[in-house]
């Protein structure tokens, strides 16, 4: 059930339909219509041609009741859902009392020297897309030059101290900005 509803999510973001984004306020090609609301993406001024839509949630936030249960399926489809900010990491417990390779030499820890991750969170049911600008648009040939582009799934690991789709490093913009032929999906 989890696979499937990742799987609908990452084709409402990555496949939608050239039309949704250009009549009216959808216009700008950062609008999608999915299972999971109204998702609206950025695009951030150091790479003007990569849409970026971060933090989508595909499932209820396993908190509360459904915190160790199965994913349940989100179904909000006339909800606003800015996706313009990378979410936090899945908890995490990086011990900095003894020397390790997290915090001797992985830089993405030891950020101004304090040795500590980046914000953490129970809510760990999203994705991030990151696509060509164009892709979205209603271009000429938009069909032939982007209908079927290969996806990139990116799943980091890090066994429960360090990694997320905010890991520096690890943020496909720059690559989808100058390659523009592929699509990255990263989710936790």
């Amino acid at each position: 059930m989890l696979g499937g509803t990742i799987f609908t999510a990452l084709l409402a973001v990555v496949a939608a339909h050239p039309p949704i984004w250009n009549h009216g306020p959808l216009r700008d090609g950062l609008t999608v219509s999915t299972t999971s609301g109204q998702i609206h993406g950025k695009i951030d001024p150091k790479y003007p041609n990569t849409r970026q839509f971060l933090g989508l949630p595909y499932a209820q936030s396993p908190v509360g009741e459904l915190r160790w249960a199965p994913p349940q399926p989100l179904s909000q489809p006339h909800a606003g859902v800015q996706a313009t900010e990378l979410p936090p990491s899945c908890l995490q417990l990086l011990n900095t009392n003894s020397s390790s390779v997290y915090i001797d030499n992985v830089l993405q820890l030891n950020l101004q020297g304090l040795n500590r991750t980046g914000s953490v969170s129970e809510d760990c049911l999203t994705l991030s897309v990151w696509t060509p600008a164009k892709a979205g648009g209603h271009q000429n040939g938009w069909d032939k030059k982007f209908k079927g582009l290969p996806v990139l799934i990116f799943i980091y690991g890090g066994g429960s101290t360090t990694g997320g789709q905010d890991v520096p490093y690890q943020i496909p913009a720059q690559w989808v900005e100058r390659t523009q032929e592929h699509i990255v999906v990263s989710f936790k």
